[in-house]
Order: C-alpha cells, then structure tokens, then sequence
C-alpha cells in the first residue's frame, strides 16, 4: 500500500506545513506500533524535525532529529546518514545559542563523514 509519508512530500510542496507534519506523525506511529525501528522511521522524524525548525520550534526539532539519529546509529554508526543528523544537530544548538554543543557535533559530523566519503569528498568539506 502507499505510505503516508508519500502524501507528505505533496503537502510540503504546497506548503501545506501542518498536513505535511500530521503525515509524518501518522508514518512514525504506525512505524513505532509495528516495532519497526528502521530507517524508514528516522526519515519520518527528520522530516519532522525539519518541519518544526520551519515552524521555529528548534526544541522540538532538536529532539526529533535526534530520535533520527539514535536510529541512524543502531542502524550504521559511521555513515554519511548519522553525519547528516549530526549537522542537523549542530545548526539547532547553534540557533539555540549553544555553541559549544554546536561545535561538538559540527566536529563529530565532519569526522564521520570524512571517514565514510573521504576527505575530498564535497559533504566531507563542508
């Protein structure tokens, strides 16, 4: 069947930003009553995330993209996935004026990805 995280994306193109939020909520419950703690459910809460730092509620989306990334972990702990949510990490501490939790995981984002791109790779210069 389709997902509701499908119907998500065309809610976020139109700009729909609370139908988009209540599809990805939707995704992550069924996602969370079936037990399945994959990938598919970190996408849904970073999508989340994005949603609620779009909204200004950079608290809310800080603990989102977290969830993603204790997922990512489990998942892959050195991967370019995990990287990405570090940075994500990283730009909601420093909106949130917490620099130094910001640099950190800036520096943990940077050496993962250059670990799982490669020091040339354009994500690993960022």
């Amino acid at each position: 069947g389709v997902r509701p995280h499908t119907h998500a994306h065309t809610h976020t193109r139109e700009q729909d930003v609370e139908g988009a939020l209540a599809y990805w909520r939707e995704s992550a419950e069924v996602f969370e009553a079936l037990g399945e703690r994959t990938l598919e459910l970190a996408k849904a809460y970073n999508n989340m995330a994005t949603v609620e730092e779009r909204r200004g509620n950079t608290h809310q989306a800080l603990a989102l993209h977290r969830k993603a990334m204790e997922i990512k972990l489990h998942e892959d702990p050195r991967s370019a996935s995990v990287a990405d949510s570090l940075y994500n990490i990283a730009i909601l501490h420093h909106k949130q004026g917490e620099v130094e939790e910001a640099v950190a995981a800036c520096r943990r984002s940077v050496a993962i990805s250059v670990e799982a791109l490669g020091k040339d790779h354009p994500h690993s210069l960022d």
